[in-house]
């Protein structure tokens, strides 16, 4: 288990926000996406959560409940944790196109005790 798991987890969220993934966070496609995975309520709760808070405006709305989202299924589905954010990913890309975004996300996923070897079998299933 990693020493800090939340630092862990806004640097992951900072590595997808950086492939420009907000634009996503917001359409239909996520809605879908977020029903496929049971995950449109955390998603719901989140993006409330932060469009209530009046430091946030603009893409830093998405951008927190997004990290907030990520918390929230580390903490309630550890388990299913990378294959979500893999199929996340792997969602996005294919309409969003853009940098390979493996090594940073697999480095943070090996940091929060997922093993290496693992998440580069499930990553490569994503074509990125």
């Amino acid at each position: 288990m990693p020493q800090d798991p939340r630092k862990t987890i806004s640097q992951l969220s900072d590595h997808i926000v950086q492939l420009g993934i907000v634009d996503y966070l917001l359409s239909g496609q996520f809605t879908r996406f977020c029903r496929e995975h049971d995950i449109d309520d955390a998603w719901s709760e989140a993006l409330g959560f932060s469009s209530d808070k009046p430091e946030l405006y603009g893409d830093n709305v998405a951008k927190n409940a997004f990290l907030l989202l990520l918390r929230h299924l580390f903490l309630n589905r550890r388990d299913e944790f990378p294959e979500i954010v893999a199929g996340l990913l792997s969602d996005f890309s294919r309409q969003y196109q853009g940098p390979s975004f493996a090594s940073g996300i697999l480095q943070d996923l090996t940091l929060l005790g997922y093993s290496r070897c693992d998440m580069e079998s499930l990553f490569s299933k994503t074509g990125k």
